[in-house]
């Protein structure tokens, strides 16, 4: 079994990876660390270019990120993947069956019901369409 979390550098995201290490080690278990870079539709030639080299150094971070978990003793994986906002809810819900994910752990930010209402929320959208346990972290009141 291994614990899921997703990952894109923000304050929300570094206080799930906290979460889900402090899992990880407590379980014993590995750790996928997934950073979905999200591409917004209708980008133009020059900005996809400027996101391939954006992805370069995103691995590079990831791969730093992966590496300091490995030498605090969690055994992880290290997953960018690329796509439309729209699929990150799904893309995390389709490697948790393909990694058999014993938890995913997800970082919010509390929005008003409006904002939620008209933007959707991925931690929301994992939650209602899984069936596996969902630690879902709010982003610390010092950061907000």
């Amino acid at each position: 079994m291994t614990i899921l979390v997703g990952y894109n550098a923000s304050k929300e995201s570094e206080g799930a990876l906290r979460e889900a290490a402090v899992a990880a080690r407590a379980r014993q278990v590995p750790l996928h660390l997934l950073w979905f870079h999200v591409h917004a539709p209708g980008d133009s030639m020059q900005q996809v270019e400027r996101e391939l080299h954006q992805g370069e150094e995103l691995k590079a971070s990831l791969d730093a990120i992966g590496e300091q978990l490995r030498d605090s003793g969690i055994e992880v994986e290290t997953d960018l993947r690329h796509g439309l906002k729209t699929q990150v809810a799904d893309t995390l819900l389709e490697i948790a069956d393909d990694i058999d994910a014993q938890m995913i752990v997800l970082g919010w930010r509390p929005r008003s019901r409006v904002t939620e209402a008209v933007l959707g929320g991925i931690a929301r959208e994992v939650l209602r369409k899984t069936h596996r346990p969902v630690l879902s972290v709010p982003l610390d009141p010092e950061h907000r």
